[in-house]
């Protein structure tokens, strides 16, 4: 055997320990969260999740026979919506929940409760958690101490049936997380440390050791003071480049944007990344908004439904407001709003809140289908002045009055006359005779 491959005394070939192919690169590694989220893709898809869900307005409700209606403000779940911990909003604390869920595949909380409700859920971190199971019996744990279930908030990103823990994201996506932490230390390694020469200077004429150090430290001296270099006796330099690929794997770093997004659930386009095929325009980014919420979002918001709904008794339970996150354009907004009003399902004073504008006298009176603006807003009148029904009417567009055998037809033959001004509508009658 050659000197060049002799093998050393023991069972391994290789000398020891290995060398990896530049500083800062190293075969093996654990993934941690911590780890995992100095990617910046991994940053970014933790931070848009957890951001959108956080935003979102909680409404507590309840359900009285069939009927969904908002609670009311002293209502425990009320109070628990504004502020679920004691320090947190619960803006804050959809996000500190969020966060874990997405690198841990757990939240937990530890719940207290004031007048047999509860009154707060501290999130606490999943790795204080622990589980044991004994006898058919699970006992969780927090940092060795038992924790009552009655006590214990738990959610979970997905879970295995039969067993308690969440699976983590970053955990069974190791390997590329792994793989892409390593692109980068080599991309790092590369432009620091890497024996990768700018150029070759040559000559035709032989050279001895002492001559071509000799050009090499003027060539430097030349080149650092960036003054115009003066090489002489047939010396060439030759620059020696490299392309952005070789020394960054520009994509299969692009590969890993889009396999790391797709562990998430995100759109690669929302994090900066670029999907095959992907055009976004002024003209589909309403319809991308609602993918997003329909695919990347509203499975969350249902966890933390369900999560939720589960601590309160009874048919309370919340709801996340997504309209913040879906917006029309103006153009769009306002053609709805029209639509609206023409077929009385909703009135004027409606349609304003939804621009922030203040309501108008005239503005709670709903058109009725196949009426002028005017005559629908005589017939809600002149059904008010006999009488027959409450203003605003709630099943004015369905043309029959709650309890009254009247039909619209009836309602418009009773109102009274037409009023000067818009502003007349809500004086209904000025003579008792008229409404005898």
């Amino acid at each position: 055997m050659s000197l060049l491959f002799h093998r050393r005394s023991g069972s391994s070939p290789f000398p020891e320990p290995v060398v990896p192919p530049f500083p800062g690169v190293s075969p093996y590694g654990v993934v941690t969260a911590s780890n995992a989220m100095q990617l910046d893709t991994v940053w970014s898809c933790v931070r848009l999740l957890s951001d959108t869900v956080s935003m979102l307005p909680v409404i507590g409700q309840s359900s009285v026979g069939g009927v969904v209606q908002p609670l009311p403000a002293g209502r425990p779940l009320s109070r628990w919506v504004q502020s679920p911990a004691a320090n947190l909003s619960m803006s804050a604390w959809l996000r500190q929940m969020m966060v874990s869920l997405l690198l841990k595949g757990n939240a937990f909380g530890i719940v207290s409760y004031a007048s047999g409700y509860p009154s707060s859920v501290v999130p606490i971190n999943p790795d204080e958690m622990s589980c044991t199971v004994s006898d058919g019996n699970m006992q969780w744990l927090r940092k060795g101490i038992p924790v009552p279930d009655e006590q214990l908030f738990h959610m979970t990103f997905m879970r295995m049936p039969g067993t308690s823990l969440g699976l983590s994201p970053i955990t069974y996506a190791a390997s590329l997380f792994s793989e892409e932490s390593l692109i980068q230390a080599f991309a790092r390694g590369f432009f620091k440390d890497a024996p990768q020469p700018t150029g070759i200077l040559s000559t035709e004429q032989p050279v001895n050791q002492e001559q071509a150090k000799e050009i090499k430290d003027r060539y430097k001296s030349n080149v650092q003071g960036r003054e115009p270099i003066v090489l002489g006796n047939g010396v060439a330099f030759k620059p020696l480049s490299i392309s952005p690929e070789e020394s960054q794997f520009l994509a299969t770093r692009k590969l890993n944007v889009s396999r790391i997004c797709r562990i998430f659930g995100v759109p690669p386009e929302m994090v900066g990344g670029a999907a095959d095929g992907s055009n976004v325009t002024y003209s589909n980014v309403t319809q991308r908004a609602m993918d997003f919420l329909t695919y990347s979002i509203q499975p969350w918001l249902k966890r933390f439904e369900d999560a939720v709904t589960q601590l309160f008794p009874g048919t309370q339970s919340i709801q996340f407001d997504t309209s913040e996150l879906v917006r029309m354009s103006p153009t769009d907004h306002a053609t709805v709003d029209k639509e609206r009003i023409a077929n009385g399902s909703r009135t004027i004073n409606e349609a304003r809140a939804g621009w922030g504008e203040p309501p108008v006298d005239w503005g709670d009176v709903p058109y009725l289908p196949g009426f002028g603006p005017t005559a629908a807003g005589n017939a809600v009148l002149g059904a008010t002045a006999h009488g027959m029904l409450p203003l605003p009417w709630p099943d004015v567009v369905a043309g029959v009055a709650p309890d009254s055998p009247k039909t619209v037809a009836d309602v418009k033959n009773s109102s009274p006359a037409p009023p000067a001004s818009p502003n007349a509508l809500n004086d209904p009658t000025d003579s008792e005779d008229d409404s005898e």
